[in-house]
C-alpha cells in the first residue's frame, strides 16, 4: 500500500535509530568489518565469490632424467615426483616441472615407526593437491603387511626422508598374505605381487597376487579412499576366478579401467594353471560384474606378459562400454563380458605396434591406458611409442603414433591435473626419461588449456552445494594480453559435459547464468583455453561468483570467503568510476561528454557489471549490462535522482525526484508518487527480494511503498538533524537502511543497526549507502569519496586521499 506523508507521520521510528540521533554508536571511519556472524535469517538465494589461482601453462616441453628409476610419475602444480620401482626401499625424487633441475638435491628414503617400505613393480602415485601428500603403494618390510605410505612434499627441501613420512595405512589384515621376495643382494629388485594401482573415483585399487590361494587377503582387491586417506569400506574385495587357479607368479596381473566416473568397471588379466582370465569388478558396488565373467581367453591368440593393461572401449561419444585386449588383434568385450566386434582401425591404431615384439613380458609391466575425451593413448613399453585410437573418428588420433626420442622402457601415461589435455610420460631410464606431450596432435604441452577445480573455490559440506553459477572471470593474465579465449565444461573427474562453450569477452568474465552446469556436477571443472597469448603468464587468477540457497559459517570457512569479502563501487557525477576489492572494473562515462551530470548507479545480482544513470535518464551500461531504454530523449517534469536493478538483471527502474517511475526490461511499473504533492523531494529508491516491488525515500525520510514492498517505518514525522540523502534494502527482505547526509543510520524492519557517522565530523556529506550481500553490514560513502563500513561490510579502499574532477554521487555493492 502506498503510504502518503500525513499517513507516514503516524509510524513511530524504531529504538535503535533513534538512539542514532542523540550520537550513539559510531565507529571508526577505517573500519576493516567483523567476521559475518553464525544467526540469523537465511535469504533465498546467497550471493558467494571466491578468488584462485595456479600455475599457468607450461613454458616449455618438458624433457628431463629421474635420480630415480620410477614407474610412474604425479604432478603438483610446479613439480613432478616419481618412486623407484620394485625396490627395497621407498625412494623418492622429485624435479621442477619449469626447467627438469632437481627439486631437494637428491632422492629422499622414505622410513618411519620404525619400518622400511618395498615398493612393488608398477609403483603407481596419487598426489593430494591441497595437502601435497604423495600416497605410494607399498609392503611394509617388517612384517610383510600391504599398504600405502604417506609422503609428506610440502615440507621444505631440506626435510629428511624420515621426516616426509606422513602414516602408513595397512590394507592387508593378515601379515604374509602378500606375495614378496626379498632382494638377493642388497640393492637388486624386489618381487612382489602387488598389481600397479588404478583411481577411479575416490577408490585406488590394487590387486594383490598370490600363487595358487584365495585364502585371507590373497588374490583379492586392495582399495584405499584418496579423500579420508583411510582403506575403503569393506576392502579386500573378491575377484570372480571361475574355476581357475593363479598361476606360478611371473609379473602381477595388469589392471585397466573403463573409464573415471563413479560405476566404472575394472578389468583384470590373470594367469590361470589352466587357462587365461579377464575378470571385471564393478566399483559402483566393489562386487563382480554381472555377465558373462570372467571370460575365459583363448590361448595363444592371447598371450600371457605380452599385452599390457585392458584398454578401455568407448562409445563414439566417450562413454565406455567395456574393454579391449592389448594385442595384435586387440579383441573387446562388452560391459557384460560378450564378444563384440573390434571398432574399425583399432587393431591397426594400437594393435599393429604390439605385435611381434622382442622380450614380450616387459608389455605387462606398461601402465594402464589414458582417456582424453573420445580417444585412448596406449603406452608401448619396448619401443617407447605412444599410441593413439578416436573412438569418435574410428581412426588413429592425428600426430600418432608418437615415439618418445630419449626414454628407455615407456611404462606409463599420466594426466596432468591442471593442464586437462597433457600426458606425461615415464620411462624406466634415459636422458629423456620424464617428458609430456599435448594429447591433441601430440605437441607440446605449453600454452594448452588450463583446468579450474570449482571444488577448490567452493566449500565441500553439502550445505555449501551451489544451486547456480553466475560468472567465471579471468583476472590475470590481463585481458590484453590474449586475442581470445574460451571455456568448456567437465565433470569433477575430467570428463566432458555436455554444455556448450562460452567465449570470454572484453573483460575476462564468462557469463554462467543460465548453464544449469550444477545439474550435471556440483562442482565442474572449468577448462580455460587461451589463443594468441603474448607471452607465458606464470600464474593464472580468476574469481568465480555463484549462488547459495543457505547462508552458514562453514561456507565461508577455511579461505573459501563469499562475496561479503569487501568489493563496492562509486560513481562521480562525471561517470568515473572507482572500483575496490572484489569489485571488478567494467568501464566508466568519465572520458564522455555527458548532457547531464551522473545521479546514480546499480551492479548487476552476479556483480559483473553495473549501470550509471544521469540526471536526464541516459543510462550508460557497462560489462554483462545490458540497456533496455531510457529517459535520455524525454522531456522530465523532474530530474531522475537513482535508479534499482531487478533481481535478474534484466531490467531496471528510475526514479525522479517527484517519484515518477520508469520501468524497464523485466521492471515492472507498480506506481508511483508523480501525482502526489509532496513534502519533500525523492531522493532514492531500493527493490524489493523477489523484484515485485520497490521503496520510494524522500529527504525527510518519508517512505512510499509500492506492490509487495511492505511499510517497516519512517522518519516523516521526526525533526532530521540532516537530510535523508539514500536508502539501501536488506538483501535477506523484511526492512531497509535509510542514511542522512551527517551519516546518521535509521534501520527499519529486520535490517539491523550496525553503527553510524551520525557524531562524528564529516571532512565531506554523506551521499549514499549499499549493504553487505549477507545484510549483516552496510557501507556509506561520502561525496570525496571516504568509505565508512559497518558490521560484516569490510573496508576494501577509499578515494578519500585523492583529488576527484568530480564529486562522488553514489556507490552500489
Amino acid at each position: 500500500m502506498v503510504k502518503t506523508s500525513s499517513q507516514i507521520g503516524r509510524w513511530r521510528l524504531r529504538r535503535v535509530a533513534l538512539t542514532l540521533l542523540l550520537g550513539v554508536g559510531a565507529v571508526a571511519a577505517v573500519a576493516t568489518g567483523t567476521t559475518a556472524g553464525t544467526t540469523g535469517a537465511a535469504a533465498s538465494a546467497i550471493t558467494y565469490q571466491n578468488n584462485g589461482s595456479q600455475p599457468g601453462p607450461l613454458p616449455s616441453l618438458y624433457n628431463g632424467q629421474s635420480a630415480s628409476d620410477g614407474w610412474a610419475v604425479a604432478v603438483s602444480a610446479t613439480q613432478v615426483f616419481n618412486v623407484s620401482h620394485h625396490a627395497p626401499t621407498l625412494q623418492v625424487a622429485c624435479h621442477n616441472q619449469s626447467d627438469g633441475s632437481d627439486c631437494w638435491g637428491g632422492v629422499k628414503t622414505v622410513t618411519g615407526a620404525g619400518a622400511t617400505f618395498a615398493t612393488p613393480l608398477g609403483a603407481g602415485l596419487y598426489l593430494d593437491q591441497a595437502s601435497g601428500h604423495l600416497y605410494a603403494y607399498a609392503i611394509r618390510t617388517t612384517d610383510v603387511t600391504a599398504g600405502v605410505v604417506c609422503i609428506d612434499t610440502s615440507l621444505p627441501a631440506t626435510a629428511t626422508g624420515p621426516q616426509m613420512f606422513c602414516g602408513f595405512t595397512a590394507l592387508d589384515s593378515i601379515p604374509g598374505d602378500v606375495y614378496y621376495v626379498p632382494p638377493v643382494t642388497p640393492g637388486a629388485p624386489v618381487t612382489t605381487g602387488l598389481s600397479a594401482p588404478v583411481l577411479v573415483g575416490t577408490s585406488w585399487y590394487s590387486f594383490n597376487e598370490y600363487a595358487g590361494s584365495t585364502s585371507g587377503n590373497r588374490n583379492k582387491l586392495l582399495c584405499f579412499n584418496v579423500v579420508t586417506a583411510n582403506p575403503c569400506s569393506a576392502q579386500p574385495y573378491t575377484v570372480a576366478l571361475g574355476t581357475q587357479t593363479v598361476a606360478a607368479f611371473t609379473q602381477p596381473t595388469p589392471i585397466g579401467a573403463s573409464g573415471t566416473a563413479a560405476g566404472s568397471q575394472l578389468y583384470l588379466q590373470i594367469v590361470g594353471t589352466t587357462a587365461d582370465l579377464l575378470s571385471c569388478i564393478a566399483t559402483s558396488t566393489n562386487t563382480p560384474c554381472t555377465g558373462s565373467w570372467p571370460v575365459t581367453l583363448n590361448a595363444p591368440a592371447i598371450t600371457p606378459y605380452a599385452t599390457g593393461a585392458p584398454v578401455p572401449l568407448l562409445d563414439t561419444s566417450g562413454t565406455p562400454i567395456g574393454t579391449c585386449m592389448a594385442t595384435a588383434s586387440m579383441p573387446c568385450f562388452t560391459s557384460s563380458g560378450a564378444t563384440t566386434a573390434t571398432p574399425p582401425g583399432m587393431a591397426t591404431a594400437i594393435g599393429s605396434h604390439l605385435a611381434n615384439l622382442p622380450n614380450q613380458a616387459l608389455e605387462q609391466a606398461t601402465g594402464a591406458a589414458a582417456i582424453v575425451n573420445a580417444s585412448v593413448y596406449v603406452p608401448v613399453s619396448q619401443t617407447n611409442t605412444v599410441t593413439c585410437y578416436n573412438f569418435a573418428t574410428q581412426s588413429a588420433c592425428a600426430g600418432f603414433p608418437k615415439v618418445l626420442q630419449g626414454m628407455l622402457l615407456l611404462y606409463t601415461l599420466n594426466p596432468d591435473p591442471d593442464r586437462p589435455t597433457c600426458l606425461w610420460a615415464n620411462a624406466n631410464s634415459g636422458v629423456g626419461q620424464i617428458q609430456n606431450f599435448d594429447a591433441v596432435g601430440g605437441g607440446s604441452c605449453a600454452r594448452g588449456p588450463l583446468r579450474i577445480q570449482s571444488n577448490t573455490l567452493v566449500n565441500p559440506s553439502p550445505t555449501c552445494v551451489p544451486t547456480a553459477f553466475a560468472t567465471l572471470q579471468i583476472t590475470a593474465p590481463a585481458r590484453s594480453a590474449y586475442t581470445s579465449a574460451s571455456v568448456s565444461f567437465a565433470d569433477p573427474q575430467g570428463n566432458a559435459i555436455a554444455v556448450p562453450a562460452q567465449g570470454v569477452d572484453a573483460f575476462g568474465s564468462v557469463n554462467l547464468a543460465g548453464l544449469a552446469l550444477q545439474t550435471h556436477a556440483p562442482y565442474p571443472q572449468f577448462v580455460v583455453t587461451f589463443a594468441g597469448l603474448s607471452s607465458t603468464p606464470t600464474t593464472i587468477s580468476y574469481r568465480l561468483t555463484w549462488s547459495g540457497s543457505t547462508y552458514a559459517t562453514q561456507c565461508i570457512s577455511n579461505g573459501q570467503t563469499v562475496s561479503s569479502a569487501p568489493g563496492y563501487w562509486m560513481v562521480a557525477s562525471d561517470g568515473g568510476i572507482f572500483n575496490y576489492g572484489n569489485a571488478g572494473f567494467y568501464g566508466s562515462a568519465g572520458a564522455l561528454s555527458l548532457n547531464k551530470p551522473i545521479v546514480g548507479m546499480a551492479s548487476l545480482p552476479c556483480r559483473c557489471g553495473y549501470y550509471l544513470v544521469a540526471s536526464d535518464g541516459g543510462i550508460f551500461s557497462y560489462g554483462y549490462a545490458r540497456f533496455f531504454g531510457s529517459t535520455g530523449a524525454i522531456a522530465l517534469n523532474k530530474p531522475i535522482v537513482g535508479m534499482a536493478v531487478t533481481p535478474t538483471g534484466l531490467g531496471y527502474w528510475l526514479v525522479a525526484s517527484d517519484g515518477g517511475i520508469f520501468a524497464y526490461g523485466d521492471a515492472r511499473f507498480y506506481g508511483s508518487t508523480g501525482a502526489i504533492a509532496l513534502n519533500k523531494p525523492i531522493v532514492g529508491m531500493a527493490a524489493t527480494q523477489d523484484g515485485a516491488g520497490y521503496w520510494l525515500v524522500a529527504s525527510d525520510g518519508g517512505i512510499f511503498a509500492f506492490g509487495d514492498a511492505a511499510f517497516y517505518g519512517s522518519t516523516g514525522a521526526i525533526a532530521l538533524n540532516k537530510p535523508i540523502v539514500g536508502m539501501a534494502a536488506n538483501p535477506n527482505g523484511g526492512g531497509y537502511w535509510m542514511v542522512a547526509s551527517d551519516g546518521g543510520i535509521f534501520a527499519f524492519g529486520n535490517a539491523g543497526f550496525y553503527g553510524s557517522t551520525g557524531a562524528l565530523r564529516l571532512n565531506k556529506p554523506i551521499v549514499g549507502m549499499a549493504a553487505s550481500p549477507l545484510g549483516r553490514g552496510y557501507w556509506l560513502v561520502a561525496s570525496d569519496g571516504g568509505i565508512f563500513s559497518f558490521g560484516d561490510a569490510g573496508f576494501a579502499g577509499s578515494a578519500g586521499a585523492l583529488h576527484l574532477n568530480k564529486p562522488i554521487v553514489a556507490m552500489t555493492a
